[in-house]
């Protein structure tokens, strides 16, 4: 472990000094870095967290190709208040295969963007039959100022419920107003030891203010859920 960190972090330099240099790519699924092995969990994690940024370059992580790590986006731009959009659906295009647990846990918590890009995790799939999805969205997008949301964000991710996959995603989004119909369809089977799937996913926070928040609640929500809790 320790190696491939040294390694990871000797590679991140080179590119960092000389710009130009190939594609980073670790030993993996399909000869690229992740998948179970998680040989570098917590790649972005807390990276720009607490700072002053205020855009994302499209391409901030193309250099990075393979599988979804353990916590790879976690709280990586959390906090960054003066941050207002995310640049394209091309910013996680790279990264690419089955969900991992906590993959986008808090990645957006607390910004200040408006509005999520159609198809921001269409290279993202259903785990692996001995993978997770556990806590793969918790607090992705809580407390930000987004006012719509993507029918299809979850499209791709095509999975049983997992235990906080869904947990607080949406909380405290007080501007937002519409649940898109279809949003959890790709979500799929039974619920049996799945806690805290869908707990607070679009709760306002205690909002005391009722002129703005979601009115209503689409047919067929939470469809293609079964068994019993």
């Amino acid at each position: 472990m320790l190696y491939s960190i040294i390694i990871f972090f000797i590679v991140c330099l080179c590119i960092l000094i000389f710009g130009n240099i190939d594609d980073v790519i670790f030993g993996g699924y399909d000869s690229t870095f992740g998948g179970e092995d998680s040989t570098v969990p917590y790649l972005f994690s807390g990276t720009f967290e607490n700072t002053k940024i205020d855009s994302i370059d499209s391409n901030l992580f193309s250099k990075f190709k393979g599988a979804p790590q353990e916590s790879m986006f976690r709280n990586t731009f959390k906090d960054c208040t003066d941050l207002y959009r995310i640049p394209s659906n091309t910013l996680f295009q790279s990264i690419n295969g089955p969900a991992t647990r906590n993959l986008f846990y808090g990645t957006f918590e607390d910004t200040s963007i408006s509005q999520i890009p159609s198809g921001l995790f269409d290279t993202i799939e259903g785990p692996t039959t001995n993978g997770s999805a556990e806590g793969l969205f918790y607090n992705t997008f809580r407390g930000t100022e987004i006012k719509t949301i993507p029918a299809d964000l979850f499209k791709t991710i095509e999975s049983k419920p997992y235990p906080h996959m869904f947990h607080n995603t949406f909380y405290g989004c007080y501007n937002l107003t519409e649940i898109p119909t279809g949003l959890f369809d790709s979500v799929q089977g039974p619920i049996t030891n799945a806690n805290d799937v869908f707990s607070g996913t679009f709760n306002m926070g205690g909002k005391t203010d009722k002129s703005t928040g979601i009115t209503k609640i689409p047919d067929g929500l939470f469809k293609n859920i079964t068994g019993n809790p």
